[in-house]
């Protein structure tokens, strides 16, 4: 079953596990029990399709994620043959004039990264209220969505994002070494997890490559890994028409990117300020993103006007007490640090104010919600303990982003 929820339009495909034959697919639309609506298909093959309308319809968003309830049933003449349950949001994405509307309105991005690892199970979280819980902190620090990094996570994570309101960025995990065979293998998985992630309306946008991962000659213009990268956005368009695509989040992006997602962890709102001066004057934007000298557009391609993202930005490290400075790792020379939790609100503080200073900005992704393993940069430990009162950070949160 395929739904797409637009306003107070609902367009459902049913696909049926039957020959064809003339069955009559019915489906009802419940708010807390009582029917709003009701629609049937007649049709000679194994699929059917419906358009529905909901009267006065309660569209989704993060502060009112409102969910119809949905009854799908299968009849051969007056038998029912099947019948299965869903849910519905109502909601609509579009990008205009370098913003993101939901449901018509702007809406400012206020993401963080979730890498979705947990200390016991990896990748596997130990239960399904943990997951809930994730996403209660992700609410309690006012963010209102999350770039689900490097993971196509658990169906029940998206589950509880559809509950309790969080938009999401779904990002496929990328391989590291580039081939023929593992471009085809990166498409075939991405297809499969489009598809089975299509129906939630917390999604907000797809990610089939981050940062270059297993396409590194993208910098000096390799055109055939070039080419994969624009057949990605190609293949996610035609799974999914409705949403948009971000080619390769982070920077060497193609000519056809929905939105311009630049990685960028410039430690304060002044060095911030400076780099972005001529972009916030009406200018062109940096040609070169924060490390590396790396290319923000790269084979010709140009920034067009897409709404821009700073989708990794902060990554603050927590300083160990056992590690002297002459003997920090490697990250310690690329992210901000911080001593003690007054130092570290603070150095947040001055990082997202400068952010909403940058007007052309229409969101950001702070990097991250829990530490793991080296990365001590999270909003909460790896065991989930909160490094600074969530009021503190939800109060920075509600701040002047336009």
């Amino acid at each position: 079953m395929v739904t797409h929820a637009k306003r107070n339009l609902l367009e459902l495909t049913v696909f049926l596990h039957a020959p064809s034959a003339a069955w009559r697919v019915e489906v009802e639309v419940l708010e807390q029990g009582k029917r709003v609506a009701l629609a049937e298909d007649q049709t000679a093959v194994a699929t059917g399709r419906l358009g529905i309308t909901i009267p006065y319809a309660k569209l989704w968003s993060p502060g009112s994620p409102h969910l119809y309830d949905l009854q799908v049933r299968l009849y051969d003449g007056n038998k029912l043959l099947d019948e299965v349950g869903s849910y519905i949001g109502m909601r609509g994405i579009e990008l205009r004039e370098g913003k993101f509307l939901l449901n018509g309105k702007p809406t400012y991005l206020k993401m963080i990264l979730d890498q979705g690892y947990w200390p016991d199970g990896y990748l596997t979280a130990p239960s399904d209220e943990a997951l809930q819980t994730d996403i209660g902190w992700v609410k309690m620090f006012g963010f209102n969505g999350v770039r689900k990094h490097q993971k196509i996570e658990d169906p029940r994570w998206l589950y509880w994002c559809d509950r309790l309101g969080v938009l999401v960025w779904e990002e496929m995990p990328n391989a590291r070494a580039w081939s023929p065979q593992a471009e085809e293998r990166l498409a075939a998985e991405w297809r499969r997890a489009v598809d089975r992630d299509y129906n939630h309306p917390s999604i907000v946008a797809w990610v089939p490559v981050n940062e270059s991962m297993g396409f590194p000659e993208l910098r000096e213009n390799h055109p055939g890994q070039y080419a994969f990268i624009e057949r990605m956005v190609d293949i996610t368009r035609h799974s999914d028409a409705y949403r948009p695509v971000i080619d390769n989040d982070g920077w060497e992006h193609s000519d056809i990117t929905d939105v311009c997602a630049i990685h960028d962890y410039t430690p304060t709102a002044h060095q911030l300020r400076t780099r972005y001066e001529q972009a916030s004057l009406g200018g062109e934007l940096p040609p070169h993103v924060w490390i590396g000298n790396k290319p923000l557009f790269v084979l010709g391609s140009r920034y067009h006007g897409q709404p821009v993202v700073l989708s990794e930005v902060g990554g603050f490290l927590q300083i160990p007490e056992h590690l002297s400075s002459a003997h920090r790792d490697i990250l310690f020379k690329h992210y901000g640090s911080w001593r003690d939790p007054e130092e570290f609100l603070e150095k947040l503080r001055d990082l997202l104010e400068g952010i909403a200073s940058l007007l052309f900005v229409s969101g950001f992704c702070y990097t991250q919600l829990t530490d793991i393993e080296q990365e001590t940069n999270g909003l909460l430990t790896y065991d989930r303990k909160p490094k600074l009162e969530p009021a503190k950070v939800a109060e920075i949160n509600c701040g002047d982003f336009q």
